[in-house]
């Protein structure tokens, strides 16, 4: 698992500070169109990526705070690679595996998998990484876009 980062494109540019939303959609489309911009993500991929998170919700209640971790097909992605939100106000989200249940999301992952393969791989190297006490509160607390993707980066560096 340790080459998760290897095998993604990510740097401080795929990162935003206090993003603001009022509804998981709104928070969704924001983090979406950094990867567009960025040209990894097609313009396909915003449509997509909200159509899947009602499909198959990604919010997820951790020991510290809850996450999300949208992600859509590859057909919609160029270049593999991770994008993160920090929300400037918890915004909700419907949790995994449920169809109603609500938790308050406060960081973002947005996944682009250009490997459909390895998308298992990324996902279990996240909740491996989130199972780590006190990183993602300390993540959420970072100040800069540099000090978020070196914190990141840093979740990976024990796997």
């Amino acid at each position: 698992m340790s080459n998760l980062l290897n095998d993604m494109y990510f740097d401080e540019s795929l990162v935003v500070l206090d993003l603001e939303a009022k509804k998981s959609e709104e928070a969704l489309t924001k983090l979406a169109s950094v990867l567009q911009e960025k040209g990894v993500a097609k313009d396909s991929f915003t449509p997509a990526i909200l159509k899947r998170e009602k499909e198959y919700p990604t919010g997820l209640m951790c020991e510290e705070l809850a996450v999300a971790i949208p992600h859509t097909d590859a057909e919609h992605v160029n270049k593999q690679a991770i994008a993160i939100a920090i929300l400037k106000e918890p915004v909700q989200f419907v949790q995994m595996g449920t169809e109603s249940d609500m938790v308050d999301v406060k960081v973002m992952f947005m996944l682009a998998i250009k490997e459909p393969h390895k998308q298992m791989d990324f996902l279990q190297a996240l909740m491996f990484a989130f199972m780590s006490k006190d990183k993602l509160s300390t993540l959420a607390k970072c100040k800069t876009t540099q000090e978020v993707a070196e914190c990141f980066k840093g979740f990976f560096e024990e796997l």
